[in-house]
Parts: C-alpha cells; structure tokens; sequence
C-alpha cells in the first residue's frame, strides 16, 4: 500500500514536472512551493531568461535604419539645386541680347567688333526676308512649284511641327511650303515673312493699331520666333525676329526663281498704309499708273519695300485682301503656258508695266494666287 502511495506521489510529481516544462516560469513558482521541491524552480528560472536578450535583438535593426535616412535627405539636394541654375542662367541672355545691341551700337562712338557685326543686321530689319505657302495639297504643289520654276526642295523634320520642305532657287532657299487646313474659307495663299526687332511689341502693338493677331509668337527652333497678323482689312502677313542672319539677303538683288516684289491687294489703301507705316516704320509713295490708278511704294530710308493697290474692279466682291509675291521670271507668256499645262489657272494675262516691266497674275492648283515678273530692258 505504500509503494502504490509512494508511485503515485512519483507519478504526480512527474507530471507536474512537466507541466512546469510548458508553462510560463510565472505560473510555476507557486506549484513548486506546494511540492516542496525548489530546484524544479530554479530549473525553470534560466529557461525563461533568455526570452529577454532576445527581444533586445530586435531593437538592433532600428539602430540600421536611421543610418540610410540621412545619406539620402543629404544626397538628393545638392544634385537638384546645382543642375537648375546653369541651365536657367544661361539661355534667357542669348536671346535678349541680340535684338538690343544693334540698336544701342548706333549711339556708340566706337562700338566692339561682336556690336558692330550685330549691328549689320538691322538693315534686315522692316524688310521681307521669307516666304512660305499655306497650302492644302502639298504634295501637289511640290509637284507643280518644281515644273513650272524648276525649284529644289528639301525636306526637314521639324519635330512637333511635322515635316517642312524647303523651296529653293539659283542655289539659294527662300522659302518653304507648310501644310494648311482652310479656316473660315481661306484658300491656299502665300505668306509673307517680315524681319522686326522684337515680334512681342510688333504683335502688341498691331493690336492697338486694330489688326488682329492671328497665332502668337511662336518658336521655331534654331530659327526665332513668329507670328500671324492680320491688318485691319484682313490682309495677313507674319512678323519674324530672327536669331540668325536672314538666309537669303532681302536687300540683294533678285535673281530668276527668286521672289522679286511683294504686292498689298486691299480695298482701302488709306486705312491699310496706315496701319503699316505705324506698325513697321514705312513711309509710303505714291504714283499714277495710268489704268490702273495710283500705285503706292511701301520705302525704308531710300529702298522700295512694297507696293499696294487698290482691289481691281473686276475682282469678285468680298475677295480678301491680300499680299502678292511676284517671282522674277524671263519670259512670262512661256512661264504662264507651262502654270497653264501644269493646270494652273490665269487671273491677269500677261501685260507691260511701262518702266517696270512684264506681269502676270496666276492661281495655282491648290488656288494659292501668285505673280510673275519679267523686268523691262533698259
């Protein structure tokens, strides 16, 4: 009876052993001191001890991640606020500066080389430097430009803008065909580029004149900025400050292909030469052309700049102003048969100008109007 006791004890004690073993070292403090057995306890107690270093272990990590913060807060600004500055500082200057020293130059006894070279430009100013067909058939008028002048044309990606072909003649470019959407009925027309100081004022100050700006300035890589204007009739003309030197000089010569004379066909002279005069500093002539009424010379100091006349009679009512480009030519009866082949249509036959020469008036295929000029022997 106790040996069974006595195994029974043992077997107990046993299993409190090892219900000790699972639970927490708290809650077998009080069990031991029942059994009596304070080794069990002990036992028990450095078990438990090493729970605490290892919670310590996971506050090592924190002490890791404060490190990266600070490298990359500090990296990061220095790379932003060093690359700006240069990029900024640098490119507004250029532009500026080159519309000012020509004007400045003048007033300067002994201007430096770099002013003197800028100042050669301002001849350009005031005078047409470009031209450009607003057309609707590209293609088709590559193809007719190219047979009936024997034009060259080049084609240049223009980015955002699309491609842009470039016309040129006796070896020299002067102009470019620009793909056109009608608008508000306009037809295909050729658009003549005016070469100005500071296309923002021109643009300006059109607009108190009573013309109306028809695209803003607009930039044109490697090349300036530009504009539409409309004057206060509707003729449409584009102002243009230029970066570089004009490719083609507008004071030279013309030369066969090339456009030699530009033509303002408005309803009211008076009110549209005043516009111009105010605008781009042109002083105006006048001369009588027999038939054809009073002829109007736009001049710049001593140069003829333009003419403007009158919308002929026989014109349709309600024809939009215009301005016409005249191409030197040297048989306009031969070059009006071939516009003709090439199905162009005749608006003005072939007819002599006393003292000035040979003239035509054509509409391409695309309806863009244009003249042809052969000048008179001397």
């Amino acid at each position: 009876m106790a040996t069974k006791r006595k195994t029974a004890k043992t077997a107990k004690t046993a299993k409190t052993a090892k219900t000790a073993k699972k639970a927490p070292a708290k809650r077998a403090s009080p069990k031991a001191k029942k059994t009596g057995k304070k080794p069990a306890a002990k036992k028990l107690a450095p078990r438990r001890a090493p729970a605490k270093p290892a919670k310590l272990q996971k506050a090592a990590p924190k002490a890791k991640a404060k490190a990266p913060p600070p490298v990359k807060a500090k990296a990061p600004p220095p790379v932003k606020a060093k690359a700006p500055p240069p990029v900024k500082a640098k490119a507004p200057p250029p532009v500026k500066a080159k519309a000012p020293p020509p004007v400045k130059a003048k007033a300067v006894a002994a201007p430096a080389p770099a002013k003197a070279a800028k100042a050669a430009k301002a001849p350009y100013i005031g005078h047409f430097c470009w031209h450009d067909l607003m057309s609707t058939d590209v293609p088709g008028s590559l193809a007719f430009y190219k047979e009936v002048f024997g034009w060259t044309s080049t084609a240049h990606d223009m980015g955002p803008m699309g491609t842009y072909n470039m016309f040129g003649a006796s070896g020299t470019d002067f102009g470019g065909v620009v793909p056109f959407d009608q608008v508000e009925g306009a037809p295909s027309h050729w658009m003549p580029y005016v070469a100005v100081a500071d296309v923002d004022a021109t643009c300006a100050k059109a607009g108190k004149l009573g013309g109306v700006v028809c695209v803003p300035p607009t930039p044109i890589p490697n090349v300036g900025r530009f504009a539409v204007v409309a004057d206060p009739l509707g003729g449409t003309f584009s102002p243009i400050q230029l970066d570089t030197t004009p490719m083609r000089d507008p004071l030279a010569q013309p030369t066969v292909g090339m456009v030699a004379w530009n033509e303002l066909i408005t309803p009211d002279p008076a009110k549209a030469g005043a516009f111009y005069t105010k605008l781009l500093g042109w002083k105006i002539s006048e001369m009588e052309m027999a038939s054809m009424g009073t002829y109007h010379v736009f001049k710049l100091g001593d140069r003829d700049v333009a003419g403007m006349m009158k919308t002929p009679a026989d014109v349709p009512p309600g024809a939009r102003p215009t301005w016409l480009a005249y191409f030197m030519v040297t048989d306009v009866d031969a070059t009006t048969r071939e516009a003709q082949d090439a199905g162009a249509l005749v608006q003005m036959p072939p007819f002599d100008v006393p003292t000035v020469g040979r003239c035509a008036v054509i509409q391409d295929p695309a309806c863009a109007v244009f003249g042809l000029w052969c000048p008179a022997k001397k």
